[in-house]
């Protein structure tokens, strides 16, 4: 076997439009591990969020690792001990509220298993909430809120609307990442992170060089990933810049494309 690790993103890739994994995928995944392979969920979801597929997949007994926050955090699946955290911090991450603020920008944060949020309530923070199990926590003044680093900012909203304030905030914040995950959802991590980066460290970590690597994705921030790998699948649902960069093309995640990818490049 030449692929030693696979890594997945979770939604439109890991997981089908309902947010499940197919039989067929959790069969493609244990499959790898019980060969000795590594597998690796890559996602800008929180951990509340994962525990489910870290669960399915039984990568808490096989052994895994976890990058969420799209890099911020990364955790060894059986143990939970951190192998590395690169949150942004305080000054910083005032400086992204004041920017925010000054634009009404429907912006949030993550602690202690919630999200807080000074303004947001449109439907796209309703999503992340519920189906990453977040509590809500809303303060009068999300700059006077934050006392300590934290792990990412995401900011909601319609598409188009999104695509031109990633420009702006980019030009106003020099000390952090900007990207889209999805059309709705504007992630600000530190300037360091990227889910790509955070491979590189992982493949330095298990002494796993590239061309060892497959990994898997659909979104904007997979694309840093799939150029970190030997192999950067995308997915037959994934975004033009996404297909644009793969070295191959899998089927759809409402199809097994990752469990595909699996079989044809690992097994």
């Amino acid at each position: 076997m030449s692929i030693k690790l696979v890594a997945s993103d979770i939604d439109g890739t890991l997981v089908n439009n309902n947010k499940d994994l197919l039989p067929s995928t959790k069969q493609a995944v244990r499959e790898f591990t019980d060969r000795g392979g590594v597998f690796v969920i890559a996602t800008g979801r929180p951990i509340s969020g994962i525990r489910r597929y870290i669960k399915e997949l039984e990568l808490d007994e096989r052994g895994g690792l976890l990058i969420s926050y799209n890099g911020s955090f990364i955790l060894d699946t059986v143990t939970e001990k951190p192998i590395l955290q690169n949150f942004i911090d305080t000054e910083t991450a005032k400086s992204v509220v004041e920017v925010a603020d000054k634009y009404e920008l429907s912006i949030m944060t993550y602690r202690d298993g919630a999200a807080v949020t000074e303004r947001a309530r449109d439907e796209y923070f309703q999503l992340e909430t519920r189906i990453n199990l977040l509590d809500k926590v809303y303060v009068d003044s999300l700059y006077d809120y934050i006392d300590s680093p934290v792990p990412k900012f995401l900011i909601t909203g319609e598409g188009d609307k999104l695509a031109k304030y990633e420009v702006i905030l980019r030009s106003e914040l020099e000390n952090v990442n900007i990207f889209r995950s999805e059309p709705f959802f504007l992630e600000i991590v530190p300037k360091s992170v990227s889910k790509g980066a955070s491979l590189e460290y992982i493949g330095k970590y298990l002494n796993i060089p590239k061309s060892e690597i497959m990994a898997c994705g659909d979104g904007f921030n997979d694309i840093s990933f799939l150029n970190a790998s030997g192999i950067g699948v995308a997915m037959g649902n994934a975004q033009q810049p996404v297909l644009d960069c793969a070295d191959f093309v899998t089927l759809s995640n409402e199809e097994d494309g990752l469990g595909y990818a699996i079989r044809k490049f690992c097994l």
